[in-house]
């Protein structure tokens, strides 16, 4: 199967921020957090079935403090963390 320019698609800058490598570097950015912290949260938030804008930014990237924490957020997180701290 052969590939012309039609099968090339340019993603908009909000398409580009589906993908978690580059909403994570938007975070970074946008947010001076640490990398570690907002992959780890990344990752347990899709774990969870979260959506990353919806409850990581909102919560604890805004501080909104009003959006609940899932109980399997926290152990998952917590496991992240305890497997980040093992392979330094």
């Amino acid at each position: 199967m052969a590939y012309t320019a039609k099968d090339i698609k340019i993603l908009s800058p909000e398409e580009i921020l589906e993908f978690d490598f580059a909403l994570t570097e938007h975070f970074i950015k946008e947010y001076f957090k640490p990398k570690d912290f907002i992959q780890r949260g990344m990752e347990a938030t899709r774990l969870c079935g979260l959506c990353p804008r919806q409850f990581f930014e909102a919560r604890y990237l805004k501080g909104d403090k009003t959006i609940p924490v899932p109980a399997e957020f926290i152990i998952i997180s917590r496991e992240l963390q305890k497997a980040a701290h093992q392979n330094k």
